[in-house]
């Protein structure tokens, strides 16, 4: 997968995303607070990952202060699934891993991958499946700015066979970790994803962000 250098909140921060994707601001009204990039393409990439209704989204929230970074990390995800209507006690934590940014090495980065019912997707069962949203959740806990910058990578799960391939990854992972399972495949590109954004993360001007 190819990617390209995109300029985020008017240059102050830069950073480096799939290539081909469309900045949603151009179709609808964004927060300022957030980016949005869609996949303008109504099938999948060469590589199997990008899909119809994958997308990118990087958002600049207000730093969250509890007793460990895993625990702001379970609180923004709380937050997240609430405003796509899932419960907590309805979503969870596949993987957890950190990322290492080299232009800002003192400041914290993590990915998560997480699993919840796709009730924003449509239907919420396909036959006797449920419906899944993955969400490869990266955040950055940036300093000096008091700021968690949030990168999500919204995967619906909705074919009948990628569907089935999540539940026995979710079921034995150990198992079914491999390049034969499909719904692994998508997750580690997803992974690979957000890992790039997060490590290529630049902020090119701190003075926007009154400092």
């Amino acid at each position: 997968m190819s990617y390209v250098k995109q300029q985020l909140y008017g240059g102050a921060i830069t950073t480096h995303i799939p290539n081909g994707l469309l900045d949603a601001s151009t179709l609808r009204q964004i927060p300022d607070s957030q980016e949005v990039f869609l996949n303008p393409k109504l099938d999948a990439d060469s590589e199997g990952m990008l899909r119809e209704d994958d997308t990118l989204i990087i958002e600049l929230m207000e730093r969250l202060e509890n007793d460990t970074d895993l625990d702001s990390i379970k609180e923004h995800l709380s937050e997240i699934s609430n405003l796509n209507g899932v419960g907590k006690t309805e979503w969870q934590i596949l993987k957890l891993h950190e990322v290492l940014n080299p232009s800002l090495i003192e400041d914290k980065a993590y990915i998560a991958v997480v699993s919840e019912p796709a009730k924003k997707w449509g239907r919420e069962t396909e036959g006797t499946i449920e419906l899944t949203l993955v969400l490869v959740f990266g955040i950055l806990r940036i300093n000096k700015l008091e700021t968690d910058l949030l990168v999500n990578l919204n995967l619906p799960f909705k074919a009948a066979a990628e569907l089935k391939a999540l539940k026995a990854l979710m079921e034995d992972e150990e198992t079914h970790a491999n390049e034969g399972n499909s719904a692994w495949k998508r997750i580690s590109q997803g992974d690979a994803v957000v890992t790039k954004v997060l490590e290529s993360m630049r902020i090119e001007d701190w003075g926007l962000f009154g400092m």
